[in-house]
């Protein structure tokens, strides 16, 4: 554990020493990862610009209530692409994990951990695949390694060591549900209202869904945000989310379209229109 977080600091000491002469650019995302203006926005960047080298930089991503949920190295060819050390924290601003990547491919050694910030799960990538061995700790700092072997004594790797979250039968039965239960507000169809309801939930460590809430609602129809979010919490227990055999709460985001079908007289002067022209 010394070396380890020897290398960490070596780490950190290096990213200050090169960023100390750098340029900060702020960016406004809406929930469909487009840029927007503050007000449109679900979340924001931080862009830290090395004046010394122009393709690198350190982005930090963040909710738009100033809560990080990442940060790392990126370089600029063209487009953004992570290429190097990646770092993901929980709401709460601790890390869960971290990553390496070599130009948005995982290459190198990864970390998950725990609450505390100890190690859970240490392990390696190259070219997207694990390699070599999973080696996963105690709370206490101590771990437990090993290969594990196929039935005929080949190499293979543990069970998968994150299970996100799951409606039972996947993403086509949550769908199916969300259609058969959505009812269409009758005040939404009187005014000829649709759009986009975009919503956050979270899964906890039981399957239960827990803090609805709306990220971007329907414009102009609250009835339509209230009737999302009243067929989210109707949905029923999920396979819940696992981290090496640990039971864990997983965040989820998701939109629920109100789309008016075309009656049959507005479809048919469509054709009526269509053969004018």
């Amino acid at each position: 554990m010394k070396n380890l977080l020897f290398t960490f600091s070596i780490s950190f000491l290096f990213f200050s020493s090169l960023f100390s002469q750098s340029v900060m650019e702020k960016k406004f995302f809406n929930p469909e990862n487009e840029i927007c203006d503050s007000i449109n926005a679900d979340s924001y960047c931080i862009i830290e610009k090395n004046q010394n080298n122009t393709t690198k930089s350190i982005i930090s991503y963040f909710n738009i209530n100033g809560t990080k949920y990442s940060q790392g190295e990126y370089d600029f060819i063209k487009v953004w692409k992570k290429n190097g050390y990646i770092n993901y924290y929980d709401s709460l601003g601790r890390i869960t994990s971290k990553y390496t990547y070599v130009y948005n491919n995982l290459n190198g050694p990864f970390y998950q951990y725990f609450e505390n910030g100890v190690i859970n799960i240490k392990g390696t990538y190259f070219s997207n695949n694990y390699t070599d061995s999973l080696f996963t700790f105690y709370k206490s700092g101590s771990f437990v390694s090993g290969k594990c072997y196929t039935s005929e004594g080949k190499d293979t790797l543990h069970f998968p060591f994150e299970k996100v979250a799951e409606y039972p039968g996947g993403f086509v039965a949550m769908s199916q549900f969300i259609v058969k239960n959505l009812i269409y507000p009758s005040v939404a169809i009187e005014a000829n209202l649709q759009g986009k309801c975009y919503l956050k939930f979270k899964i906890d460590e039981t399957g239960n869904i827990n803090d609805v809430t709306i990220v971007k609602g329907v414009p102009g129809c609250p009835e339509c945000d209230k009737e999302a979010s009243r067929v989210i919490q109707s949905m029923g227990k999920w396979n819940p989310g696992e981290i090496d055999g640990y039971l864990v709460d997983h965040w989820f985001q998701t939109p629920i379209n109100f789309k008016l079908e075309d009656d049959f007289e507005t479809k048919k002067e469509k054709k009526r229109n269509h053969k004018k022209g």
